[in-house]
């Protein structure tokens, strides 16, 4: 029995490596479409305010050791949200008044651990809010 001789490759080079290049730039086409896709659909709008919770270890309403929203106070266009950025050591919320607020406010109340953030989106109106932890941590956002 003769052993069978496989045929020999007759595609030159060049046409391989060609094939290679344009597999190559298609991948590399795909990837900056996908991560154009996320940057510019994907990823959330950015907030038009953040608001930093501040505390130190013992929160207390004046002093040293104050507990404060900083800014206490934001104004932002309808439509638009407004971030709280808890940079204390303790847990915060926000929490709206709905009695004197003149919108219909995010419901509930956002309780927000240390190096965690809470985001609201708005429609026109004032909204009142304070942290039901320090009840003398209040702040205003107004939206026009």
């Amino acid at each position: 029995m003769e052993p069978s001789t496989k045929p020999a490759d007759t595609t030159p080079a060049k046409k391989r490596g060609r094939g290679m290049m344009l597999g190559i730039a298609a991948i590399v086409i795909i990837v900056i479409i996908a991560v154009s896709a996320y940057y510019f659909y994907g990823m959330p709008p950015a907030p038009a305010a953040t608001i930093n919770i501040q505390d130190s270890a013992n929160c207390t309403p004046v002093g040293l050791a104050a507990c404060q929203f900083n800014p206490n106070s934001a104004s932002i266009a309808t439509g638009k949200s407004v971030k709280w950025q808890n940079t204390g050591s303790s847990t915060h919320s926000v929490t709206f008044f709905t009695n004197n607020s003149t919108g219909t406010p995010p419901s509930g109340q956002a309780s927000i651990d240390a190096g965690q953030s809470y985001t609201a989106t708005f429609s026109t109106g004032t909204y009142y809010y304070y942290c039901t932890y320090h009840n003398w941590m209040k702040g205003t956002i107004t939206v026009s």
